[in-house]
């Protein structure tokens, strides 16, 4: 009878922690969610395209594996990474996304100039933001390209700020 008590008390355990795995995930991509519209909001205001990018495509992903230590200090499970497909968000009127099909090639004749005719502007690459385990910062890397030879990109730390999000450390910072 001991070992059934002990069997159950297992069985249980394990069902009650996949599905706080499961709320955790759920409450994360809400959370992500709100963060990215309030960021298209701040960050966006020349109203150029966005491209949403997966952090193994970005140079975020170099950035994020030398700050290792910092991220898990600050309750961040790498292995807990959003992906876009989950990212089901309402975009700001402003907000234009597009595929990276229609970004300007860098070998095409005319290929900014092309584009630049099309969205009167260059365009910004953003990844799904990666929310820690207390649910009270948020990573985030985005890039804006205006030309060729012109563009920045940095990866950000943001905290919880009542109703909104404190920019608090930027990481990695590029400028061209």
């Amino acid at each position: 009878m001991k070992s059934f008590k002990n069997y159950l008390l297992v069985v249980t355990s394990i069902i009650l922690l996949f599905s706080c795995t499961e709320d955790n995930k759920k409450r994360k991509v809400v959370l992500a969610n709100e963060f990215l519209h309030y960021y298209l909001n701040e960050i966006n205001k020349n109203k150029a395209p966005m491209v949403l990018e997966s952090y193994s495509q970005s140079d975020a992903s170099r950035c994020l594996s030398q700050m290792g230590d910092e991220l898990t200090r600050l309750g961040f499970d790498m292995e807990d990474l959003i992906e876009e497909s989950s990212l089901k968000f309402s975009l700001p009127d402003s907000t234009k996304f597009i595929s990276k099909e229609q970004l300007p090639n860098p070998s095409g004749p005319n290929s900014w100039k092309n584009f630049k005719n099309r969205y009167n502007n260059g365009f910004y690459m953003i990844s799904a933001p990666i929310v820690n385990d207390n649910f009270d910062r948020i990573i985030v890397y985005y890039s804006y390209y205006c030309d060729e030879r012109c563009g920045n990109g940095e990866v950000v730390l943001y905290k919880k700020n009542g109703s909104g999000w404190k920019r608090i450390k930027k990481y990695c910072d590029w400028v061209s």
